[in-house]
């Protein structure tokens, strides 16, 4: 149910600005952070190190797009890799 939590938050972040950023550290140790970011009519989930366990993750920059307002569920698409 926590994630339901978490979605619930970043679909606020995602209503209020249309530059939006949502980022969930849960701070448990070797776990990862998800970044959920918003520019206009994209969106964008990151998983990165959590600044809160000091995990780090092998290996970086792993990012998806996604559309949230098409009224369909799409597959994400992975945009990059560093």
């Amino acid at each position: 149910m926590w994630w339901l939590r978490e979605l619930q938050g970043v679909t606020d972040a995602f209503a209020a600005s249309d530059t939006a950023t949502y980022l969930y550290d849960e701070g448990e140790q070797g776990q990862p952070c998800f970044l959920f970011q918003r520019r206009g009519d994209q969106s964008f989930l990151s998983i990165v190190d959590s600044r809160i366990s000091m995990a780090r993750l092998i290996p970086l920059g792993n990012v998806w797009s996604f559309q949230p307002n098409s009224g369909s569920l799409s597959t994400p698409v992975f945009v990059s890799h560093s």
